[in-house]
């Protein structure tokens, strides 16, 4: 169990690494990732 939860760890932060390096997501400016969000939802 605790290799299991570390790699789901590790693999979080591989994610939110990537979406943040190519502007998707922006965790400590949630007014920013709101509107994003909304512009990709009228998309």
């Amino acid at each position: 169990m605790p290799s299991e939860l570390d790699e789901m760890i590790d693999a979080h932060e591989r994610i939110m690494s990537y979406m943040i390096e190519r502007g998707w997501y922006h965790p400590w400016h949630p007014i920013e990732q709101i509107q994003l969000d909304l512009q990709y939802k009228l998309l």
